[in-house]
């Protein structure tokens, strides 16, 4: 992973199974992985990532390879393959964000709807002076009307503690060419 020296450089995680119910909540049928690294880079002040944004992905065993994982490698994104099982997969992406301190990273973009598991520790990131831009959507999941933005986190983004960026906004980006259209890179995709 080696963090460059330089001082002023942006974090960029996703919390893919986040991402899953952000793309669902926002009726994408798929995800463009290089546009979503763009996205990461775009957003805030700082242009120099830390480190390659890292993404979340469910992992099979059985199989060998995973497309998911693999469309987000061609884009850029560290895959980190993993379960949800007993909040695995957001284990991973807290490993990454602890050691994140404001002398070296100025911004953390991060993209989930999960203020329980990542609201405590992005908050005191945020205390120690870093930027934290909070990529999700409010909008309601289909079939039960709820937004999966909790209470405690759509407090912490009316107080401004985070600033929040609305997936929806980004649709276009977020979204894949016609098959025929693009490089092989940019048509892979998060399916439902």
């Amino acid at each position: 992973m080696g963090l460059r020296t330089q001082p002023f450089e942006k974090a960029g995680l996703v919390d893919g199974r986040s991402l899953q119910v952000s793309k669902i909540s926002a009726e994408l049928e798929n995800i463009n992985f290089v546009g979503l690294h763009a996205l990461l880079l775009r957003i805030g002040i700082c242009r120099t990532l830390a480190f390659p944004p890292v993404i979340t992905v469910p992992c099979e065993k059985r199989l060998s390879a995973n497309p998911i994982a693999d469309a987000a490698e061609q884009a850029g994104f560290e895959a980190l393959r993993t379960t949800s099982d007993h909040g695995a997969d957001d284990e991973v992406l807290l490993r990454r964000l602890r050691p994140l301190s404001a002398e070296r990273i100025k911004e953390i973009v991060i993209v989930t709807c999960d203020g329980k598991d990542f609201g405590p520790l992005l908050e005191d990131k945020a205390a120690a002076g870093i930027v934290v831009h909070w990529v999700g959507t409010k909008l309601p999941y289909p079939g039960d009307g709820r937004s999966r933005i909790g209470g405690r986190l759509e407090a912490l983004i009316e107080t401004k503690v985070f600033k929040f960026v609305d997936i929806c906004d980004h649709l276009q980006e977020l979204s894949l060419p016609h098959r025929h259209a693009g490089r092989r890179g940019s048509r892979m995709s998060i399916r439902p």
